[in-house]
């Protein structure tokens, strides 16, 4: 029986809830997932983020932009994402760039995560109406 997490992943995804136990395989071979991991990081150092802030990643998928942003701009990330395989995914890509210390990746559901929009382990206030004004025709 699908459970609210799994109906909403699946609406994310556009896709039938009843795959969604079949999208590792079926996604195998896209690393990236969403918005792409250049723009996320160009947006970022346009924005003026410093090495070594924290930055949230909902909905991370297999880390492509996590890792691209701990690789690039030296920031670290906390990637969280509800399909285990996705997870590994991020770990294993982590580690084969040589930045599994500056990215640390969970299972979570992020509709419970309870933090504000504006946290001190997210970007900065200016930083995410940047990447809101950016970002938003990329949807």
């Amino acid at each position: 029986m699908p459970t609210d997490l799994d109906e909403q992943v699946s609406r994310t995804l556009e896709t039938d809830v009843l795959l969604l136990s079949l999208l590792p395989e079926l996604l195998v071979d896209l690393q990236e997932l969403g918005t792409s991991a250049d723009q996320i990081v160009s947006a970022l150092h346009s924005a003026g983020i410093k090495p070594k802030a924290n930055v949230l990643g909902l909905g991370c998928g297999k880390g492509a932009a996590p890792v691209a942003l701990a690789e690039r701009l030296e920031l670290r990330v906390e990637g969280i994402d509800a399909l285990p395989s996705f997870l590994e995914a991020a770990r294993t890509l982590a580690a084969e760039c040589s930045v599994s210390s500056k990215c640390d990746f969970r299972k979570g559901d992020i509709r419970d995560q309870g933090m504000p929009v504006i946290s001190p382990r997210c970007c900065s206030c200016p930083c995410l109406q940047y990447l809101k004004r950016e970002l938003a025709p990329l949807k």
